[in-house]
């Protein structure tokens, strides 16, 4: 058997062997279809937490950061529903009635949301399927609505400028604010921390693919 040919990029994906890890995560999931579902989370810490908890890429442990450098691959806006009040749900409690893509729920009560007589009890949510530096496994970083507004102004700017965000490299912060209650919380604070090179688009897309249809 020849030597296969090694897809590597020179600029965000440098380190990574794209390819190569494209093949691992076939083998290792046997050939099964990925899904978002498969993914890492990152959350926004809770409390008006200062740093993000991020998985170490090589020992799997998790470990305190102010900040990542990330590429985005996609956004996707989402509903969970919980029949308790939303002060008892927790995000880590399996919610009767989900909606994947904000439109459409399924479970209890399931159907259209904006036809549904609970949307004013679900939560939103938004997932960013992103892929952070040095990683070969995208990850799925979950915002909250205290979260909405600065992603969607990051975004804006961006494409006053002819920019897509998956051109780019992002750098994700947090901000400590309050709530009208006088409550603290933190807020992602999206910023450019620079533009792809032309070598990483093929990788990205490659990656995106596998989880975007």
């Amino acid at each position: 058997m020849g030597k296969a040919i090694e897809k590597r990029s020179n600029g965000f994906l440098a380190n990574v062997n794209v390819e190569v890890a494209l093949d691992i995560m076939r083998e290792n999931t046997g050939g099964d279809e990925l899904s978002v579902d498969d993914l890492t989370t990152i959350r926004i810490p809770g409390g008006g937490g200062k740093f993000w908890t991020l998985p170490d890429p090589e020992t799997g442990e998790d470990a305190p950061a102010s900040d990542f450098a990330a590429v985005v691959l996609a956004q996707q806006a989402v509903r969970k529903y919980w029949s308790t009040s939303l002060d008892e749900a927790t995000e880590k409690s399996a919610p009767e009635c989900i909606s994947p893509d904000g439109i459409e729920g399924v479970g209890d009560p399931g159907g259209v949301c904006e036809a549904c007589g609970v949307i004013d009890r679900c939560k939103r949510f938004k997932n960013v399927l992103l892929i952070r530096e040095g990683v070969s496994i995208p990850e799925i970083l979950v915002l909250p609505p205290g979260s909405f507004f600065p992603m969607k102004r990051f975004g804006l700017r961006l494409g006053n400028t002819g920019k897509r965000i998956s051109m780019i490299v992002t750098r994700f912060g947090l901000e400590q604010t309050d709530n009208p209650q006088g409550k603290t919380y933190s807020r992602v604070m999206p910023s450019v921390e620079r533009d792809l090179v032309e070598s990483d688009y093929d990788s990205i897309n490659s990656i995106r693919n596998l989880f975007v249809r």
